[in-house]
């Protein structure tokens, strides 16, 4: 192989390498958005429970 296509195909990796990084960095900034919107979703679902609710079992009925 000679030097100008070695060096050709050494830039093309590193252009590949640096495309992938972007891309998964960009992945990773959604997941974690996504996380805290689930986060804050679950958060909002949550019913506030009347005082002594939920403390109790009726076993007569």
């Amino acid at each position: 192989m000679d030097i100008p296509s070695l060096s050709m195909q050494l830039s093309q990796n590193s252009v590949q390498m640096q495309a992938g990084v972007s891309l998964l960095k960009s992945s990773i900034d959604m997941m974690k958005t996504n996380g805290a919107g689930v986060v804050s979703l679950i958060d909002s679902a949550r019913a506030p429970l009347a005082e002594g609710s939920g403390t109790q079992i009726d076993v007569y009925a």
